[in-house]
This record gives structure tokens, C-alpha cells and sequence, in this order.
């Protein structure tokens, strides 16, 4: 998206979206997946992402659910999510949500979910 403020300057204005997660390292990749296109905000705890929430338009969240640490409400969110999960746990994640079955050796799986969100798809296209 570019916003065009003055005549001939324009100003690309990246979406942001919103990782929640404990897990540091997984955050830092999806930053490094994303950043061409989004701008990524990263929350360790569940206090820290609705604080970030109340003052930034996500376009996205992003909830790591393997471990058990999030208690974020997916059925809450009003943004599109996608949810972080074992395998078997995707029954779990509400109809609101996207679910990606945890697979560090597929992270495009994971940023094309991502990416079908913020197109406000409910599933990746193939």
C-alpha cells in the first residue's frame, strides 16, 4: 500500500502485523520472512499483546500455541489470526482463526497463511 501525500512523492506504508509468542527465535524468523512486506511488532506475553493491540491497527495476529503459554481468546480477536499449533491440535482453533500445524521445516507455510489473512481469506491458497 503507498500513500501519496505530496504530488510526486510517495510513501509506501507497510501493514503491521503481530506475533505473540514466548519463543524469541521464532518471532526473529517470521520477522525475517515478513519484513519485506509487513512490519512485524513481537509480544512475549499475552498482558504485552493486548497492550499493543489497544494502540496499533494489526492487520494480523499471529498466536504461537505450541507450548501452552498463550491464553490469548483467538475467538476474541476481531483481526485476522492465525494460530501456532502441535499437530492434532488444530481442531482446537476456533472457525475465526487459521490453524498451521507446527513444522520448522515450512515456514512459507506459515507466512502464506499469514499472508491469506491479512487478504482476508480463511485459508492459504494453494
Amino acid at each position: 500500500m503507498s500513500v501519496n501525500c505530496c504530488p510526486g512523492i510517495n510513501i509506501r506504508v507497510r501493514p503491521t502485523v503481530l506475533v505473540v509468542s514466548n519463543d524469541l527465535n521464532f518471532a526473529g524468523v517470521l520477522e525475517r520472512h515478513l519484513r519485506a512486506d509487513f512490519e512485524v511488532h513481537a509480544a512475549e506475553s499475552d498482558d504485552l499483546a493486548f497492550a499493543l493491540m489497544d494502540v496499533n491497527p494489526y492487520m494480523c495476529v499471529i498466536v504461537d500455541l505450541r507450548t501452552g503459554a498463550s491464553t490469548v481468546r483467538l475467538n476474541a480477536l476481531t483481526v485476522p489470526t492465525v494460530a501456532l499449533v502441535l499437530a492434532g491440535a488444530e481442531t482446537m482453533v476456533p472457525e475465526n482463526a487459521i490453524a498451521c500445524i507446527n513444522d520448522e521445516h515450512d515456514v512459507g507455510r506459515l507466512v502464506e497463511a499469514i499472508r491469506a489473512a491479512c487478504r482476508g481469506e480463511s485459508r492459504p491458497q494453494s
